[in-house]
Parts: structure tokens; C-alpha cells; sequence
């Protein structure tokens, strides 16, 4: 599971979905003017194309804000970012100003903070046999990612929208 950081955004009534057949996924524009005629134009695809007709494709609604800096993080690291951010809660979601945001951002960035980073590791010794595999977290990982939501919330201020996570 993982939390997304985005520019909140609303549905401009067009639809699209990405089909994975061949080098990487294309973004495909469909004609619908309703979901359920982009699900009805989607299955049409998916009875000509082999891979999507396999693993499926979902039909996405088109956005008025691109998606192009949003900030993916696992919910471990989430945790983290959130309590440095003042904005921890127990679901793991919310929103605030963009302005609010990038302060709260600028002050977690100007913190003293270990980023050396954490060793990925395995776990071997849980009761029922599993591994338990830890991935750790890179050196100058924490950095980026408030940099990154730096970038995110700028263009926040920019356009005069929100913050959400989830």
C-alpha cells in the first residue's frame, strides 16, 4: 500500500486508460461521453488487444491538473513524512492549503534529520517460517521526497489548488 501526494484536480468529462501491448503503456483518449460508454469502449479494445484483454485495463477520468508531480511513498515512509510535516492521522489522508504545505515543507527540509539511510534487511526468524523482507530506505532518501513535495506544492501555489494525500 502507498500514499499519494497530488495537486487536488476535478474530472474534465473526457476518459482514458493505458494499454500495456508492446515497449510501455499509452495513454489511449477515449470518445466516450459517459463512464459506462468508456467501459463499453474499453471492452472493445480489450477483445483486439492480447495484453490488456489478459491483465485488464480501467478506464481513468481525465484530470484537469497532470498527475506529473505527484509523490508516491509507501506507507511506512508516510508515516514518517507526515509526523515531520505535522499532518500524521491515523488513516493516513487529508488535505491542506498549498501554502500551508510548502511552509510545512520548507520547515522539515531546514531540520536536522539523519538521511544516511536504513540497510535493507531480512527477517528469517518469524514463528510461522516467513521472510520477512525490510527494503530499507536509500541515503538522502527524505531530501528528495521534500524536495519533490517542495516541486508539488509550488505548482500547487501556481495554479491556486490544494494538497491532498491519500
Amino acid at each position: 500500500m502507498s500514499v499519494t501526494f497530488t495537486i487536488e484536480s476535478n474530472p474534465t468529462g473526457a476518459f482514458q486508460f493505458d494499454c500495456h501491448d508492446g515497449l510501455g503503456p499509452v495513454r489511449i483518449q477515449l470518445n466516450a461521453s459517459s463512464y459506462e460508454s468508456a467501459v463499453q469502449e474499453l471492452a472493445a479494445h480489450e477483445a483486439q488487444c492480447a495484453t490488456c484483454g489478459i491483465y485488464g485495463a480501467c478506464v481513468q477520468a481525465v484530470r484537469d491538473v497532470d498527475d506529473d508531480l505527484d509523490v508516491n511513498v509507501a506507507q511506512t515512509n508516510a508515516v514518517v513524512l507526515l509526523y515531520a510535516l505535522g499532518l500524521h492521522n491515523e488513516d493516513l489522508s487529508g488535505g491542506t492549503t498549498a501554502q500551508d504545505f510548502f511552509g510545512r515543507v520548507m520547515f522539515a527540509l531546514a531540520e536536522e534529520r539523519d538521511d544516511t539511510g536504513i540497510p535493507a534487511s531480512d527477517y528469517r526468524h518469524h514463528p510461522q517460517g516467513l521472510t520477512l523482507i525490510d527494503c530499507g530506505i536509500r541515503p538522502g532518501y527524505y531530501a528528495d521526497v521534500f524536495g519533490r513535495l517542495s516541486a508539488l506544492a509550488a505548482e500547487a501555489i501556481r495554479l491556486g489548488r490544494d494538497i491532498e494525500w491519500c
